[in-house]
């Protein structure tokens, strides 16, 4: 999985329950540390930067 993600330039995390303040989201490439907790979530990559789409 993590060879196929190295090639790509966009990626995907859900969170289904909590991500909480101080976890680190890392893709190959790109990582964000998550400032606050956050509920059922979805973290990606595009162009190797990381953003958050919230599902709430």
């Amino acid at each position: 999985m993590m060879a196929s993600l190295k090639k790509s330039q966009e990626a995907e995390i859900e969170v289904k329950d909590t991500v909480y303040q101080g976890v680190e989201i890392v893709f190959p490439g790109a990582s964000l540390e998550v400032r606050d907790a956050i509920r059922r979530a979805v973290y990606y990559t595009e162009k190797w930067k990381v953003f958050n789409r919230s599902n709430e």
